[in-house]
């Protein structure tokens, strides 16, 4: 009895330690962020478009890095030390390192004027061994037979064709535009059906609340994944001082819409573009996971998504 009673306290031990490694991959997968770091430069010195990023997960565990550098594309994928996907310098062979093209043969670089005709091999007659067999064949003559025989395939051919066009009803133009307006009538009938019940659903005080749950959420989730750290700076000059203007003012809504460290210096009178840049943030699964389930768990979205996909049926 007390060697069972150890048994048990041992896979009791054995279970609780399996739980606790299971919980506390749980905790790291969903709770440490994934950090990446974006870098990106143009000009001035070479006009050349430079992009490197790195994305680390699990304390560096699992990183990956991309570089772009015009069109060249380079990018590792590792585990801890060992290496999933790679692509870059080492992987491409130099073209000094390439062997040498082999010497064509002596016969292949003779010109076809010195190639000898005559084969190698014992002549071959070309008049054959058996009997001769005489072109005249003893038969009637059918080239006659023939020949009619294709008229009377024409003739019934083109018969054909002719019952074939009196059978085809003539095409009438009023009775088709009159067919295309019935159509189209019946096309903004639905349309306008369709509007309305457009107009009810937006007007639905449910729908309009998971419309408002799923805003709220996305807006949470992208201000989670924003970079913490993040700068822009742009020279640049269109040699218009119009267009330049114009462009400077597009530039800084959409840099106060992203919340970005924007600085832009214009050049009114020469054209060119500099560009140094630089988004370093990190994303939490427990995050998204967490905004994502509230969604799913919320009764009108459900709703909702039902009743799209029965006007979609």
């Amino acid at each position: 009895m007390d060697i069972f009673l150890q048994v048990l306290k041992i896979i009791g031990f054995v279970l609780a330690g399996i739980a606790a490694l299971v919980l506390l991959i749980l905790l790291l997968v969903l709770f440490v962020p994934i950090r990446y770091d974006i870098k990106a430069s143009y000009g001035p010195d070479e006009k050349v478009l430079k992009v490197s990023g790195k994305v680390s997960y699990l304390l560096h565990l699992i990183r990956a890095s991309v570089s772009l550098v015009g069109t060249q594309l380079d990018y590792s994928v590792m585990i801890a030390w060992i290496k999933l996907f790679s692509k870059g310098k080492a992987d491409r062979t130099d073209l000094d390192d390439l062997p040498d093209a082999p010497e064509p043969d002596s016969a292949a670089a003779k010109p076809k004027d010195e190639i000898s005709d005559e084969p190698d091999g014992p002549e071959i007659s070309d008049e054959p061994d058996g009997p001769e067999i005489s072109d005249e064949s003893d038969g009637p003559e059918i080239s006659g037979e023939t020949d009619g025989f294709k008229r009377k395939r024409k003739r019934d051919r083109d018969r054909d064709r002719d019952r074939n066009r009196a059978r085809k009803p003539k095409k009438n133009g009023f009775a088709q535009f009159k067919k295309k307006v019935v159509g189209l009538k019946h096309k903004l009938i639905e349309l306008n059906s369709k509007r309305e019940n457009i107009v009810n659903e937006i007007n639905d005080y449910r729908n309009r609340q998971a419309f408002s749950h799923i805003i709220k959420a996305l807006k949470k989730i992208f201000k989670h994944m924003s970079p913490r750290k993040q700068y822009v700076n742009i020279m640049f000059g269109t040699g218009d001082p119009a267009d330049t203007g114009q462009i400077l003012g597009y530039m800084y809504v959409v840099g106060t819409l992203l919340r970005l460290n924007l600085t832009v210096v214009p050049d009114f009178y020469n054209k060119v573009f500099v560009l140094d840049a630089r988004l370093k943030g990190h994303v939490t699964i427990f995050v998204i996971a967490f905004q994502t389930l509230r969604l799913y768990m919320d009764k009108n979205i459900k709703r909702l998504y039902r009743r799209i996909s029965k006007y979609g049926r």
